[in-house]
């Protein structure tokens, strides 16, 4: 979150509109900023892990459609310069550049 600010105004707005004004000490607002600031820390981590799972999910789908279509240099462009491929008893693949060349001796797919 870019502003940083923006959570302690939230928390102050939500414990008067909880509490009333009058009703809260300083002790009383200060707990309940406390317990509000912990809430958005963990509610962005929550974000963030959901974010990140998005992302994932995009990249299995893109690596599936490329390899499905044969589009081997696609594929390999989907891994890191030091990524590796190790698909059944074929060996392992270190490296973006290893990892195409073993996508471009897969056979083609046919369909019938």
């Amino acid at each position: 979150m870019k502003n940083r600010s923006f959570p302690y105004w939230l928390a102050v707005a939500l414990c008067f509109m909880s509490f009333g004004c009058s009703t809260l000490t300083d002790k009383d607002l200060g707990a309940q900023v406390k317990k509000l600031q912990a809430q958005v820390v963990e509610l962005e981590r929550r974000v963030g892990r959901a974010e990140d799972f998005v992302v994932l999910c995009n990249l299995e789908d893109a690596y599936g459609y490329y390899v499905d279509k044969c589009q081997w240099d696609q594929a390999a462009d989907l891994f890191a310069k030091d990524g590796r491929i190790e698909i059944g008893a074929r060996g392992v693949y270190i490296g973006q550049d290893r990892v195409r060349a073993f996508l471009h001796h897969l056979p083609k797919l046919i369909v019938v």
